[in-house]
């Protein structure tokens, strides 16, 4: 069967949103969250980052608290398969540098405020043959940043809330040859809150909560503007603590992220995800060395999976040292992998099977160098 590109173009834009292939990245540019592949965010109060994933952890801060990190991200997917009958294959990558950086002050014996910038996430490919061969897309991406601005306060001596403003914006890009090359940002608030509760001096527990953002972005195909909506999910995270001893540490994280609300990628329900994980620490004289694992469900089924970003089940591994100074100021280093799955794969752009195939490759790559105090 043969179809014309821009058939398949338009056809793509009514049964669906063609940028919606973004990804939450828990992945903060610091060494903790890095090497404990995020499962160390929910429980971080080590200094100003806490203002990122976890405000009410500002609520340790003694002083003034500084935090800077920089992520490398190494994106590649592929396709192999059978496009309207016809054998294609596609490549696609991405590589992308992501700052963080929170800085807090403490106010008065109990309240702390805080102000952060980081990428939130989305995801981008450059493909050398199209989504999934065809050669009708180049590229397309979506990328989103967040600006907190938010404080803690100490309630006792074991608990401790927190709290942020978001202004979020999301930035979408389409790129197809010789008919359009398209973008669009949106930018709009929302708000996160947190709390810690000690239960001992070597084992607390954190809650956070960060609320969804809708987006709405406009694109358009030669004389056609088309309106599309982006809808961020609600994140929540509970995560465990506890100190063993002076030397040995754990952390425990689990925690859903709400897809299913939002999703109806091509009037299909998507599910809301769940992720599970833990990672250990050891400390030995000014070195400190990480290593965590993390499981994130499918947010969706098989036979709804997009050719952008089929959302199967995921896991990742991240590890990484970290040295304090004499002045008391952290170098860390780390590296996460992220495997997001490779499944076997049919997309439906016409009614029938029109793509049917398997995704070869589908990984993330993080290495990050932060600095704080």
């Amino acid at each position: 069967m043969k179809i014309s590109k821009t058939a398949l173009i338009m056809s793509t834009f009514f049964t669906g949103s063609v940028v919606a292939g973004a990804i939450a990245l828990p992945e903060v540019a610091t060494f903790d969250s890095v090497s404990s592949a995020g499962i160390a965010n929910s429980t971080n109060r080590t200094d100003a980052s806490a203002m990122i994933t976890s405000p009410a952890g500002l609520s340790a801060i003694e002083d003034l608290s500084l935090s800077i990190g920089i992520q490398y991200l190494d994106a590649a997917s592929a396709h192999d398969g059978d496009l309207y009958g016809e054998h294609t294959t596609t490549r696609g990558k991405k590589r992308t540098v992501l700052p963080s950086a929170a800085i807090a002050q403490r106010l008065t014996d109990k309240i702390v405020l805080g102000a952060s910038l980081h990428g939130e996430g989305g995801l981008g490919m450059k493909y050398n043959n199209g989504l999934m061969g065809g050669g009708i897309y180049r590229e397309q991406s979506v990328e989103i940043a967040n600006l907190h601005l938010g404080a803690a306060y100490q309630l006792n001596e074991k608990l401790s809330l927190g709290g942020a403003l978001i202004v979020q914006n999301l930035s979408a890009e389409l790129d197809i040859p010789l008919i359009m090359n398209s973008d669009d940002d949106s930018t709009r608030a929302s708000f996160m809150l947190s709390a810690m509760y000690d239960f001992s001096p070597s084992t607390y527990l954190a809650i956070n909560y960060k609320h969804a953002t809708e987006h709405k972005l406009k694109l358009n195909i030669d004389d056609y503007r088309f309106n599309k909506e982006f809808k961020w999910p609600s994140i929540l995270t509970v995560g465990l603590s506890h100190q063993i001893d002076e030397q040995w540490g754990v952390k425990l994280q689990t925690g859903f992220e709400e897809w299913k609300a939002y999703g109806k990628a091509d009037d299909r329900t998507m599910k809301n995800t769940y992720h599970l994980g833990g990672a250990v620490n050891y400390t030995q004289g000014s070195w400190k060395y990480q290593v965590g694992a993390r499981y994130d469900s499918k947010a969706m089924n098989d036979y709804d999976a997009k050719p952008d970003l089929p959302l199967v089940d995921q896991w990742a591994i991240g590890a990484g040292l970290e040295y304090t100074l004499t002045n008391k100021h952290r170098i860390g280093l780390a590296y996460e992998y992220r495997d997001l799955g490779t499944p076997d794969v049919t997309y439906s752009f016409t009614g029938g099977n029109d793509y049917v195939g398997k995704m070869t490759t589908h990984r993330l790559h993080f290495l990050s160098l932060s600095y704080a105090f």
